[in-house]
């Protein structure tokens, strides 16, 4: 699916820029420890999303992945349309090649 490519450019992105390999980046489900919950609270430009992970995988925070299994949706409908999910994949590849250069952590 075209969600998989876009997951599988962010993820090959990923480890090019931080040596670090996550299988499935654009997930929402994650969980978070204190400290890095704490940095999300109180810095404006961290949001949890790839590029996000990317940048603290960089600075030495640890992911750990845990296989899960997801059901298949049986109601309502995604708010991503095609041209949502290109700009999204598109805006993360940017922030990760290029933008991640000028972030600072602290």
């Amino acid at each position: 699916s075209m969600r998989m490519l876009g997951s599988n450019l962010i993820q090959f992105a990923i480890r090019v820029m931080s040596g670090h390999s996550i299988k499935d980046p654009t997930s929402g489900m994650r969980l978070y420890g204190k400290n890095v919950l704490r940095e999300f609270a109180t810095n404006i430009n961290y949001g949890p999303e790839p590029d996000t992970i990317s940048f603290l995988v960089e600075k030495g925070v640890k992911v750990a992945e845990v296989q899960v299994h997801m059901e298949d949706r049986i109601a309502g409908q995604s708010y991503l349309t095609i041209t949502k999910s290109m700009s999204y994949m598109a805006r993360m590849l940017i922030s990760i090649v290029i933008m991640q250069k000028f972030r600072k952590r602290g």
